[in-house]
């Protein structure tokens, strides 16, 4: 035997050290695989096993869809209607402050106009004697120096002007300040 000769070579594959180990994983892999010669019935019997199967698991599979896409319509439903209640909802609160507004312009309109000036004294400092009711004395200025205006019967245009509170009966107490214009 010559060393050219394949019978005398020592296999490469044999004499390496996991070659045991390596046939023992083999021979395990071969037997788990499943058989190639399945017989005609057993075909049958696995194909069955698997329609079986399909029909059992289906309507389970549908009812859980189907209940999650409920769900989710549902989830878009209640999205959509808390959305067009937060429209309406500002539309109201818009309405609601547009109608207090006005009702707060009416309201100053009506205690401007309850405003009366019952005398003014004339000097150095102009003096006006005012039943101002609720009205402050800022937001009747206008009208108190037109009303001063005409009882004087001159204009008070720049000037300021003293405002007293009338009092019935009893004397009259400063209200302030009102620079007419």
């Amino acid at each position: 035997m010559s060393p050219s000769d394949p019978e005398s070579r020592p296999d490469r594959a044999t004499d390496h050290p996991w070659h045991e180990w390596a046939e023992a994983v083999q021979q395990s892999l071969s037997s788990t695989r499943p058989s190639q010669d399945l017989s005609r019935t057993q075909t049958l019997v696995l194909g069955l096993t698997g329609l079986l199967l399909i029909a059992l698991l289906f309507p389970v599979y549908d009812h859980y869809l189907r209940r999650e896409l409920r769900a989710r319509d549902a989830a878009e439903s209640l999205r959509r209607v808390a959305q067009e209640a937060n429209k309406e909802l500002q539309k109201l609160e818009a309405a609601n402050q547009e109608q207090a507004q006005r009702l707060a312009a009416r309201q100053r309109r009506e205690r401007i106009r309850a405003v009366r000036v019952t005398g003014v004294i004339d000097g150095e400092e102009a003096v006006a004697i005012v039943v101002l009711g609720n009205a402050s004395t800022d937001e009747a200025a206008d009208t108190i120096c037109t009303q001063a205006e005409r009882q004087l019967r001159r204009s008070l245009s720049g000037q300021l002007l003293k405002v007293q509170r009338a009092r019935g009966n009893q004397p009259a107490e400063d209200a302030g300040w009102v620079e007419c214009r």
